[in-house]
């Protein structure tokens, strides 16, 4: 059992890791080259890309919640992590402090 709520923080980190380096990507590559070279087909790339890791992000993190894995406090600091750039670092921190008491 306590392999399978490591497994379960483990994901929710890596995933937190892949949605903030999107989030990062979206806003620092796409969108210039969106309003700098008017192309926004980038944009609706990888805000496509990144919309659904985030969606991804949210349904682990729920996971982790309903299994009691993490507090409600932490889990709202995640959400709001997770739409701010470079909020991806909280997240691992967060969730690796949890997978030590895992």
């Amino acid at each position: 059992m306590r392999k399978m709520y490591f497994e379960m923080l483990e994901k929710l980190r890596k995933v937190g890791i892949i949605e903030g380096i999107s989030l990062i990507i979206l806003f620092f590559i796409a969108v210039p080259v969106k309003y700098i070279l008017g192309e926004p087909l980038l944009v609706r790339i990888v805000g496509t890309i990144h919309g659904l890791l985030w969606l991804y992000l949210l349904y682990n993190l729920k996971k982790v919640y309903d299994a009691s894995l993490i507090d409600k406090d932490h889990a709202i600091k995640i959400i709001i992590a997770s739409v701010v750039p470079f909020g991806f670092l909280f997240i691992d921190k967060t969730v690796k402090q949890y997978e030590k008491e895992a």
